[in-house]
């Protein structure tokens, strides 16, 4: 009961700081998931929200975890795509439209590197060790690729 008290005060002074809603969601992530899945889920949400560079092991285990949004896909529907399309097909953003606005106003991201291009294409240099690729609209909003070889 402590410990509870002691949260609740801390997060009365600091209620922005969410240390309430942190403490529940590793509480339960813990319990239902174990602690090696909880200090997963930290570093990937560490190196999606707090770090400038990306890699592809952080990607797979960011993904795999579940901490950041994902879906797999084969090379042939990503490479030599438009980064348009794939924000709408990873339902990042609803509509090319939005997708335009977003990249006119500096807000839309791969792999950490703003976007300024509207008809920019996906190329095998953009995947993170030749597998992932990183979509982020905004400060918070990320959304992992994972590119399967189609020859696989």
């Amino acid at each position: 009961m402590d410990q509870i008290e002691q949260l609740l005060d801390s997060h009365r002074a600091n209620p922005g700081a969410r240390l309430a809603q942190t403490a529940l969601a590793n509480s339960v992530t813990r319990m239902v998931h174990g602690e090696a899945a909880l200090q997963t889920a930290h570093q990937a949400t560490s190196a999606f929200f707090n770090s400038d560079t990306l890699t592809a092991e952080q990607c797979g285990a960011a993904a795999a975890s579940g901490a950041v949004p994902s879906m797999v896909a084969p090379s042939s529907l990503v490479l030599g795509s438009t980064l348009l399309k794939l924000a709408v097909s990873s339902g990042l953003v609803s509509s090319n439209a939005e997708a335009k606005r977003l990249i006119k106003s500096g807000g839309m991201y791969l792999n950490n590197l703003r976007i300024t291009d509207v008809s920019q294409i996906v190329s095998e240099g953009d995947l993170l060790g030749g597998s992932f690729c990183v979509l982020r609209s905004g400060k918070k909003n990320n959304f992992i690729v994972q590119v399967e070889d189609k020859k696989a």
